[in-house]
């Protein structure tokens, strides 16, 4: 998630721990931790653009890191406040809790969270919520700055905690039930239209949970879908996108492209421009695949081959190509 949200939960988590001893230090100690994993980002600069790819919610973003990073710092902020009389397990009780509950939340998103490091490289890709979700962080964010500007020993300032932390839960587990039914719903349509397929996933559009895209892995590409909550009982459409994996064959065997096929999880598409190769992480979505099926999918890397058989990646900056404006997404949001 965004790095507001982040703050928002981990404050908190701070509030909810040591509010009523610490009063708004709490709050800010809490957002401080729940801002620490994702300091990872300053890492990438020094890796290969698909190894950095995996160093953003890696390690740090392990629940294993939490039980390490807690101790440490509910040690040195035990000392700089020590004037409150609070002890080192109050602490780090509030930092394991700020950071613990990082990784869980990114763990919603799309990208993909390391939860297991070191034990297992899995990453958890549950795709229920976009990265910057309005509906989860703006009712937060308001209960929160009710607890800011509640006396610390006013039970209001507990009840606006509670509040905030009650509404965000709920409306994740919304999003995960509407997902889950959505799925549902989608893999009924594709076998009452005949379309064989081995297995779908549903991925989140811009900013809502009400929009869901559905992508369908057929042996030789994928079907995507859009349905909103608001939909009719029309049926869904579903376009078609060729996967050209065979296209990556002669480089499999590298390295780097074995990495960025193993980072989509098998979800990819490869296109073709001029002497470049496009490689595309569907689970991402297209820039406005609600409004026009061909979009171009957000997330992509480019693969050059160089003269020696070997090839070198990219980023591909996918902000060159245009994305809907948001009165497009709200009108499908709408329903058909």
């Amino acid at each position: 998630m965004d790095s507001l949200t982040q703050i928002v939960l981990g404050a908190a988590c701070g509030e909810a721990v040591l509010g009523r001893k610490a009063g708004n230090k709490a709050l800010l100690w809490g957002a401080i931790g729940g801002t620490i994993p994702d300091l990872d980002v300053f890492l990438n600069p020094f890796f290969h653009p698909v190894d950095a790819l995996f160093v953003h919610r890696g390690f740090s973003h392990s629940l294993l890191f939490a039980f390490l990073v807690a101790p440490v710092m509910g040690g040195l902020v035990g000392r700089l406040h020590r004037r409150l009389e609070i002890s080192w397990r109050s602490w780090t009780m509030l930092f394991f809790l700020s950071v613990f509950t990082h990784p869980l939340l990114d763990a919603l998103t799309g990208y993909g969270t390391s939860l297991f490091l070191p034990f297992h490289e899995y990453r958890v890709d549950v795709n229920c919520v976009f990265i910057i979700d309005p509906l989860y962080t703006l009712p937060f964010l308001f209960c929160l700055i009710m607890v800011m500007w509640s006396n610390r020993e006013e039970k209001q300032r507990e009840k606006w905690n509670r509040r905030g932390l009650i509404l965000s839960t709920a409306y994740l587990i919304f999003t995960f039930i509407h997902q889950q039914w959505i799925l549902r719903r989608a893999g009924e349509e594709l076998k009452q239209q005949g379309i064989k397929y081995s297995e779908t996933k549903a991925f989140t559009t811009p900013f809502n949970s009400l929009l869901y895209g559905v992508l369908a892995r057929t042996d030789s590409g994928y079907y995507v879908g859009y349905r909103s909550m608001f939909d009719s009982d029309l049926p869904m459409e579903f376009c078609f996108h060729p996967s050209r994996a065979q296209l990556l064959d002669p480089w499999t065997r590298d390295p780097q492209v074995s990495k960025l096929i193993r980072f989509t999880k098998g979800w990819y598409q490869v296109d073709t421009i001029a002497d470049t190769l496009l490689v595309s992480d569907l689970r991402f979505g297209q820039t406005s695949g609600w409004a026009d099926p061909g979009a171009p999918f957000v997330f992509s890397m480019k693969v050059i081959p160089r003269p020696d058989g070997s090839v070198e990646i990219r980023k591909n900056d996918w902000r060159s190509d245009r994305m809907a404006g948001i009165a497009t997404i709200l009108n499908r949001i709408k329903g058909k």
